[in-house]
């Protein structure tokens, strides 16, 4: 099966040899409880022995074990301390062993230090994050959802500790009439680049630090093709706004490597996980698969341990939501 030519934006083109799937399996699936055990799971993160993830419905995070085994909650629901009113992201930073939690419903950041159990907060702003990722700064998307994309920037950066520090980024120009809403990014950080995968369209921005543009990049794959013409039309849908068809539900680095995990939806995947790879100059690498009649894909992270590429995935299956870990099966 031939499956992409991959051009960036200032001319070069490559073209990927015919290769087949790679298929994944699965190590595991968790929580074996009842289905309302995870009501309304939507973002989650790594550490080096836990997983967390933030529930909307039930106001806390819930913390597993590597291997599946529940472990606690943190948190409850209110607006006080060590309180969240629907919790919406949340990632991990290891330098200061730091849970960073988007509480949506109380407009702030709280910041959970692992080692000693003291919080802290901060508020976050005029608008909710759509996304976030946490290393040396805070690497926020914030945008009047609302409004033309030419009323925001694709990035404001935080200290540690909640002030500003710069607002950079810009969207593409073909896309500037229409909401922001339409292009929540994916964030990656990697050699000191931050590295934007846009949620419903098929291009990467790659930034330094300093907020300057090193690379813009569009995807080409026929895969993509579909969602990338729907989402550039202006097709009226019933209520208010636009619903365009998504393309990415989760962005990861793995040594050099760019791994997206694509929309269960119709069009391209029909309910089965896929996970693309290409390199690093965007050349086509590999197509991961697996059937597994998936309802949603909340989250998706790539990454390797003990040599092993693993896919850890959050996702509604028969209704139920469930983490799943799976891994190349073996040749």
């Amino acid at each position: 099966m031939s499956f992409i030519v991959f051009q960036l934006l200032f001319g070069l083109a490559f073209t990927a040899d015919d290769r087949e799937n790679k298929e994944l399996t699965i190590l595991n699936n968790f929580p074996e409880y009842d289905e309302h055990f995870m009501e309304s799971p939507h973002r989650f993160a790594l550490s080096e022995d836990y997983i967390y993830t933030v529930d909307m419905s039930q106001h806390v995070i819930h913390k597993f074990s590597k291997d599946g085994a529940y472990l606690d909650d943190i948190g409850r629901e209110g607006s006080g301390p060590e309180e969240f009113e629907r919790p919406y992201l949340i990632d991990y930073q290891p330098q200061n062993n730091m849970l960073y939690v988007v509480d949506q419903g109380n407009r702030r950041m709280q910041m959970i230090d692992k080692a000693t159990g003291e919080w802290d907060t901060y508020t976050i702003g005029d608008y909710i994050p759509q996304s976030f990722i946490v290393n040396d700064h805070i690497y926020k998307f914030s945008a009047d959802l609302l409004g033309p994309a030419d009323r925001f920037k694709l990035i404001e950066s935080f200290d540690v500790d909640g002030n500003k520090v710069a607002t950079f980024g810009h969207m593409h120009s073909y896309r500037e009439i229409t909401p922001a809403i339409l292009n929540r990014p994916h964030y990656a950080i990697h050699n000191n680049d931050i590295i934007i995968a846009f949620y419903f369209l098929p291009y990467l921005q790659v930034y330094d630090k300093q907020g300057e543009l090193n690379k813009d990049i569009k995807l080409e794959h026929p895969d993509y093709e579909e969602g990338y013409e729907h989402n550039t039309s202006r097709e009226p849908h019933e209520g208010s706004g636009f619903r365009p068809k998504g393309l990415f539900r989760g962005f990861s680095i793995v040594d050099d490597d760019y791994f997206f995990a694509l929309s269960e939806e119709d069009y391209l995947a029909d309910g089965n996980l896929l996970i693309d790879q290409f390199d690093r100059e965007g050349q086509f690498v590999q197509r991961y698969e697996k059937s597994m009649d998936l309802d949603f894909i909340f989250d998706a992270k790539v990454i390797k341990e003990d040599d092993q590429l693993k896919i850890y995935l959050l996702a509604q299956q028969d209704d139920i939501p469930q983490f799943f870990i799976l891994t190349p099966a073996a040749s």
